[in-house]
């Protein structure tokens, strides 16, 4: 495989799976019970499941079912783990004012918000590593 074919596929993987991150975001943000602590079990997994129910043909095609749920649960486990609420609301407010509103599609701006953050980037980097 030539180095701009991996550098298309990886760059089409990071656009879906910051599209993930956002989904998380918004539903932390829509969430009428955010907690003083992440470890809320009924925040976290209103984030895997507005994760887990997302529709994308292309992200479909790309991962089996289960490695999608996978990519879910590592990402609601990296954000247990690292953030606090203060913290992940905060990221998420910087990405609705980058982005569309609510709208599905991530911008390049929100993405760079996402890679700014070492948490976040530090997890896509360890929940990639475990899928592929």
């Amino acid at each position: 495989m030539s180095n701009t074919s991996v550098q298309i596929s990886s760059n089409t993987n990071n656009h879906y799976i910051m599209k993930y991150i956002s989904i998380f975001l918004v539903s932390l943000l829509l969430s009428f019970n955010v907690q003083a602590e992440i470890e809320n079990k009924e925040l976290l997994n209103s984030i895997l499941e507005g994760c887990v129910e997302e529709e994308d043909d292309e992200f479909s095609e790309m991962f089996s079912v289960g490695d999608q749920i996978e990519i879910c649960g590592c990402y609601v486990n990296v954000i247990s783990k690292t953030m606090d609420t203060k913290e992940l609301l905060m990221l998420g407010l910087d990405m609705l004012k980058e982005g569309d509103g609510l709208d599905e599609e991530i911008t390049d701006a929100q993405i760079d918000i996402l890679f700014n953050n070492e948490n976040i980037s530090d997890g896509i980097i360890s929940c990639m590593v475990k899928i592929l």
